[in-house]
């Protein structure tokens, strides 16, 4: 359980994907290596998209993520995608 005392300072990593059509998601995660996790896996069917792109059908640009439960859209329009790993810091 995390101690919430006035003064702490809580680091938690957001994984965001957004596409140039303005499509995308995002995952907040209180461990790094569960975010690099689903950036691996983020990255990995973005490259699906980018190598099949022409022949998928619409429901194949929805990535829902097994382990986090979340869903992510990639765009059919454009191929622009960007997946960013951040640290934050809450006070």
């Amino acid at each position: 359980m995390t101690d919430l005392t006035l003064g702490s300072n809580i680091t938690i990593f957001t994984v965001r994907l957004w596409t140039a059509a303005g499509l995308g998601g995002s995952a907040i995660f209180s461990g790094q290596r569960d975010a690099e996790q689903l950036v691996e896996r983020l990255n990995e069917h973005k490259r699906f998209v980018e190598n099949h792109g022409d022949k998928l059908r619409h429901h194949e640009f929805l990535h829902v993520d097994l382990e986090t439960g979340e869903s992510f859209l990639f765009s059919h329009i454009t191929l622009h995608t960007e997946v960013e790993l951040k640290e934050r810091i809450l006070h």
